[in-house]
């Protein structure tokens, strides 16, 4: 059995940094995680080469025409103001005028 050529590792091992490069920029740019989880998706990519920005690379691919989901841990400002509006609600307070 002949070793592989002398230029498959770094070939290998290039295609895999810019594939990892190109997942960690998708996550910097992408709208769909807070800030904390940006840095544990890139984290994962880094730390599990292949998997990493594979899984991640997949789920960002596949929820990029859906712009009603939002995976962010804590919501907007503007957002806050109707979550608490929206728990009080359900707990029985009112805020009728």
């Amino acid at each position: 059995m002949n070793p592989p050529g002398p230029f498959l590792v770094p070939i290998a091992i290039g295609a895999l940094l810019i594939a990892n490069l190109g997942v960690s920029i998708a996550i910097g740019r992408s709208g769909y995680f807070a800030s904390n989880q940006k840095v544990a998706q890139i984290v994962v990519v880094w730390l599990l080469p292949l998997i990493g920005a594979v899984l991640v690379g997949v789920f960002l691919y596949s929820q990029r025409d859906n712009p009603r989901f939002d995976t962010r841990t804590f919501p907007e400002t503007s957002e806050k103001a109707i979550a608490a509006t929206v728990s009080e609600s359900l707990q029985g307070h009112d805020h009728s005028p």
